[in-house]
């Protein structure tokens, strides 16, 4: 399952894999090795919804 949605300012992943298969979740990963952990964030939101994060 690779869909994502969104709620009035809340970005939503369908989950895919064999826990919780086809419920709807945050997004949420690990930081790779020495990743800033806001780097971590924004790369698994961005893959697993779409959203890209913007720096001010």
């Amino acid at each position: 399952m690779s869909s994502s949605a969104t709620a009035p300012g809340l970005p939503l992943s369908g989950r895919g894999g064999p826990s919780g298969y086809g419920q709807w979740c945050l997004p949420s990963g690990t930081p790779d090795k020495g990743e800033v952990l806001g780097a971590g964030a924004a790369r698994e939101l961005l893959g697993e919804t779409g959203v890209t994060v913007c720096s001010p």
